[in-house]
């Protein structure tokens, strides 16, 4: 089968900018609401803020994820337009050797 490969940079761009505002809004760390420990609630705080750190962990690694998906859609992009360059010039020499005018 023949399949016909259409790239739309501007989807390609408009997907990593949505993925590195994603990224920006996890960049409140969970630990910033941290608890003090208190005499009417013993062991709460110690238990929250512990999944606080928790969260901050998961965080960090979804944050880093979403980073190397950004990355790589941005690369995928630059490949795609390189590639599109490099055909373009081949078919301007092919024609300007057969006395073609471009």
């Amino acid at each position: 089968m023949l399949y016909d490969l259409i790239v739309r940079f501007d989807v390609l761009s408009a997907i990593a900018s949505r993925l590195d505002g994603e990224q920006a809004s996890l960049s409140t760390s969970p630990t910033d609401w941290s608890v003090p420990p208190q005499d009417a609630t013993a062991g709460f705080p110690e238990a929250f803020n512990a999944t606080l750190k928790e969260l901050a962990i998961t965080q960090n690694t979804l944050s880093q994820q979403i980073k190397t998906a950004a990355d790589g859609v941005r690369k995928t992009s630059s490949a795609f337009a390189t590639t599109e360059e490099e055909i373009a010039a081949s078919a301007r020499r092919l024609m300007r050797t057969r006395g073609m005018k471009p």
